[in-house]
């Protein structure tokens, strides 16, 4: 409230007491300066004299009263020696004041002249900030500068004007409450308790999306798509599976190496990252095997002059078969998959593998409906297709004999795998190396690789239709996986 001094000052009448009259108050007044609503400051000054003129020696002290009609003082205050005092909480209405002397034995003067104060009716304004982004926002008449004080009193019916500043990289993106709206400045007419909300908005950032994936054997953490906003890092963590190490982990197309954690830093861009791992090896399956000498055989049907002896005495050598039963091998035999399925999986790991991270194979669920978990090679036929060694869906086809073509494709994917690649990742020459396998050939990328590897021999024609039987599948066996020629 707006400071203001009373007029029309009176003196205090005497109170006229046989052994005691007490001085006059000069003046009682509301004192200058700051005014606040339900306060009311009151000053007067000291008295010297009684009122017959001689010296006042023992005064004691002055009271102030006060009510809401004038000449009737419901209320009083001892003040004590003090010659200003301020009367507080007090409720909207106008109020009637007078002071009184009194000495030390009690007795008291009498009133003094009387002054009056209107306490206006107040309303509390609140402000509050909400958004992504911050700000100020401060009131004319002063009270409101929020941040700090967010919430001020006023006479009822003030008009008060809020004005809003955003801070640094945000902006302010309007009102609400109090009837406002809009950017500019809020102004009401302040009648009642109220609200109004300041927006504030922050600057969207950039994102960008971060793809992870591994191979079998591992995991990446993060895994799938994250996102990231611009100018932050993205941190991976690279986990092989029990038994396996890390291969390589390939960063946008480019190798990082086997590391075991990658940040990106400053992201500005989507990225990928991806893991491969290497499995555990079965150490007699990658050893170079050696030509038997003398004419020691293990498989009656396999002479040591017979052109695929070493190959298959090599591939018994390294537990990757036993025959096919009363010490033969039967090695004009056609190859099933399944057998194919045991051939490869055994150079690979020998019979001491598992499924998924550690779980026998034997125990997960079947890829292919032909295959039930009571057959014997059910769990070779689930490790070839946890590798992608295989990329047959629902069924398998178990008893069907085996393509050229289609064990160029197996051995392949096979020597991919063993080495932490995708099965489908690999370089060849692109020049057809046989007539029967054209470019266009579904089997000539894998064809093309195995005669890259030195592992076919033939020229002309690859016969990629034709049915492997077991002699040659144990020739093909021998060199993709135990290094023979």
């Amino acid at each position: 409230m707006p400071p203001f001094n009373t007029v029309g000052i009176g003196k205090v009448v005497s109170r006229a007491v046989w052994f005691l009259v007490l001085s006059v108050f000069s003046t009682l007044i509301f004192q200058t300066g700051n005014s606040y609503a339900g306060q009311a400051s009151l000053s007067w000054t000291e008295p010297t004299t009684n009122t017959n003129g001689t010296a006042l020696t023992d005064l004691a002290g002055y009271k102030v009263y006060y009510g809401t009609a004038s000449g009737n003082y419901t209320q009083s205050v001892n003040v004590g020696t003090v010659t200003s005092y301020t009367l507080s909480s007090l409720a909207a209405g106008t109020y009637y004041f007078a002071a009184a002397a009194f000495d030390s034995s009690g007795n008291q003067s009498a009133y003094s002249n009387e002054v009056s104060k209107t306490i206006a009716a107040q309303a509390a304004l609140t402000v509050s900030d909400s958004g992504t982004g911050s700000g100020t926002v401060t009131s004319s008449p002063s009270g409101i500068s929020c941040g700090t004080t967010c919430s001020g009193a006023y006479n009822s019916g003030t008009t008060v004007t809020l004005t809003a500043t955003a801070a640094a990289n945000s902006t302010f993106a309007g009102w609400s409450g109090g009837g406002c709206s809009g950017t500019g400045t809020c102004s009401f007419s302040l009648n009642a308790n109220t609200t109004v909300t300041a927006t504030f908005s922050a600057p969207q950032p950039t994102l960008y999306t971060v793809t992870a994936t591994a191979g079998t054997g591992g995991s990446i953490t993060p895994s799938g798509s994250t996102t990231v906003n611009s100018g932050s890092s993205q941190t991976y963590t690279i986990t092989p599976a029990s038994g396996y190490s890390i291969a390589t982990v390939t960063v946008d197309g480019a190798s990082a190496g086997a590391v075991s954690s990658y940040t990106f830093s400053n992201v500005t861009a989507n990225h990928t990252i991806s893991a491969t791992f290497v499995p555990p090896t079965n150490t007699l399956a990658t050893t170079p095997a050696t030509t038997p000498s003398g004419s020691t055989t293990t498989f009656a049907d396999v002479p040591a002059g017979y052109w695929a002896y070493p190959y298959i005495e090599a591939i018994y050598a390294a537990k990757i078969t036993v025959g096919c039963g009363n010490g033969d091998f039967c090695p004009s035999e056609d190859v099933t998959r399944d057998q194919m399925a045991a051939f490869i999986i055994r150079s690979l790991y020998g019979d001491n593998f598992t499924c998924n991270g550690g779980s026998a194979c034997s125990a997960t669920t079947p890829y292919f409906s032909d295959v039930s978990a009571t057959d014997y090679f059910f769990p070779y036929i689930q490790k070839l297709a946890q590798l992608n060694i295989t990329t047959m869906v629902g069924t398998y086809l178990p008893e069907e004999g085996v393509t050229r073509g289609e064990m160029a494709a197996f051995i392949v994917r096979a020597l991919q795998a063993i080495t932490g690649q995708p099965t489908e990742s690999f370089t060849y020459t692109l020049t057809p190396y046989f007539t029967d396998v054209p470019a266009g050939s579904t089997f000539f990328p894998y064809v093309q690789k195995l005669k890259d590897l030195g592992i076919t021999a033939v020229t002309g024609t690859f016969d990629v239709d034709e049915i492997v039987t077991r002699d040659e599948m144990a020739a093909f066996i021998a060199r993709a996986f135990l290094g023979m020629q």
